[in-house]
């Protein structure tokens, strides 16, 4: 019985029924106030998260058209290495000289053991290379002329960059991983077979074309296009006894043409590139031309924006380019490498609610093998100074200091890093090596311990 009805002593039986009866009803009215509030404020909370969420995404596609805009931007030309630059892109060239290499039908394999044996016998070191019965090295340098010229050409174009296609996201091309490769190890092929003919300069020539490949393939603007150029360097500069065995054959002029074309080279090259943005980019315009789907990101895992897959990925959007300009600061301000601060900066984004962490990769391995290349480009820089008979002139070590140089009193040059202390980064094969350059760790100290300086090359006279 309601209070009215019971203030009222002369209620009769039939108001107090009715009440009785209105009861229900009161409570299912008041539910359902209740229940159209609750469902108001949620299509509010919805609401404001869409168009929180339409906002920021298209705010970070504004950003990334000028992260664009900026990356087209800059300068595509760079010095050519020797010789005169022409006009165009070098990019078409590389192709050409990729596809080149593909219709030899020669496979990767028997390319790179041709080159080692014949790096080898160049320096006059005995060895049990397997190559294959055919082709010969001979049959192989006379059948891969085009990829030569391709490759030459290339390295003379005046636009050394490749367009980025940003339309097409993480579709855009890029190179194929052993075509690339394969097209350093047949120029190593033709450029000791030109230092076995006595031509010097031709060897040198294919040695810097190779080495300006390499480098723009580290300007792509693409990571997996900048790793490819990290093992061109790789290839040409310490993998394998091809610097071993040209330094100790080529005359004077050569190592002077060789000397200025390197330094060409390392002043082109940027300590931090261009694929963690780029790469960002690709990213953004990849989801937004194919939608949400893409990420297969489950909506648990974006509770911490209501749940919106589209915000989520606004908000990491953003974070990625300040971890971009932040690593970019590391490596350029302080010009040294400090990876654990890196490491930390990319764990601390990375995780496992961030749908972008896994599309840069670790960031401080790209970043770390990238100024690995650098510095053995500058080692290769100091070996060409002692070849000339000159004293390695201070260059700067990306690792942070000055790479170093001593030479012991059998005339053995040693070049390391005092900045790199990862003792496994350029730990050399052991191998017969050539007695004018020595490759391996030298007699007199074992194997770097992690914290001692790494050596990167050690070379001397004959014993």
């Amino acid at each position: 019985m309601s209070r009215t009805l019971a203030a009222r002593p002369s209620a009769t039986l039939k108001e107090v029924r009715a009440d009785h009866e209105a009861r229900p009803r009161r409570r299912w009215v008041a539910r359902a106030l209740i229940g159209l509030g609750l469902l108001a404020l949620v299509a509010v909370v919805v609401v404001a998260i869409q168009h929180n969420a339409d906002r920021r995404w298209h705010e970070l596609l504004r950003a990334t058209a000028a992260l664009e805009a900026r990356l087209d931007a800059e300068s595509p030309t760079r010095p050519v290495l020797y010789g005169e630059a022409t006009d165009g892109l070098a990019h078409p060239h590389y192709k050409r000289a990729q596809a080149a290499v593909a219709a030899l039908g020669v496979g990767s394999g028997d390319i790179a053991q041709i080159m080692r044996a014949q790096a080898n016998e160049l320096a006059g070191v005995a060895h049990t290379i397997k190559v294959p019965a055919s082709p010969t090295a001979a049959e192989l340098i006379a059948s891969s002329q085009p990829v030569i010229d391709a490759l030459a050409a290339g390295a003379h174009s005046h636009d050394g960059r490749p367009p980025i296609l940003w339309a097409k996201g993480l579709s855009h091309p890029t190179d194929n991983l052993l075509l690339a490769r394969d097209v350093v190890n047949l120029a190593l092929v033709h450029a000791v077979g030109a230092a076995v003919a006595g031509d010097h300069t031709g060897a040198v020539r294919i040695w810097l074309d190779t080495l300006q490949y390499s480098g723009d393939l580290l300007r792509s603007g693409v990571i997996i296009s900048e790793l490819l150029g990290v093992a061109g360097f790789a290839i040409a500069i310490r993998e394998v006894p091809v610097s071993a065995a040209l330094l100790g054959s080529l005359d004077q002029n050569a190592l002077r043409t060789l000397r200025d074309g390197l330094a060409a080279l390392d002043g082109s090259l940027p300590l931090f590139g261009r694929s963690l943005e780029a790469e960002l980019a690709l990213f953004v315009r990849h989801v937004d031309k194919l939608g949400w789907g893409v990420l297969e990101l489950p909506r648990w895992r974006a509770w911490r924006y209501g749940f919106s897959t589209r915000l989520t990925v606004a908000a990491y959007g953003f974070a990625s380019m300040q971890l971009a300009r932040e690593v970019r600061g590391l490596v350029e301000q302080a010009r040294r490498f400090d990876e654990g601060e890196v490491r930390r900066l990319y764990e601390a984004f990375a995780h496992g609610s961030n749908p972008i962490g896994s599309v840069l990769g670790n960031v401080h391995s790209v970043v770390k093998v990238r100024l690995t290349a650098l510095a053995e480009l500058r080692v290769l820089r100091l070996a060409v100074d002692h070849a000339l008979g000159r004293a390695p002139a201070p260059l700067p070590d990306p690792f942070g200091g000055t790479l170093r140089s001593d030479v012991d009193a059998n005339g053995t040059a040693s070049f390391w890093s005092d900045g790199n202390r990862k003792d496994t980064l350029l730990k050399t094969p052991a191998r017969a090596t050539p007695p004018n350059i020595r490759t391996a760790t030298p007699p007199s100290r074992k194997a770097p311990k992690k914290g001692e300086p790494q050596r990167y090359m050690r070379m001397g006279g004959p014993k």
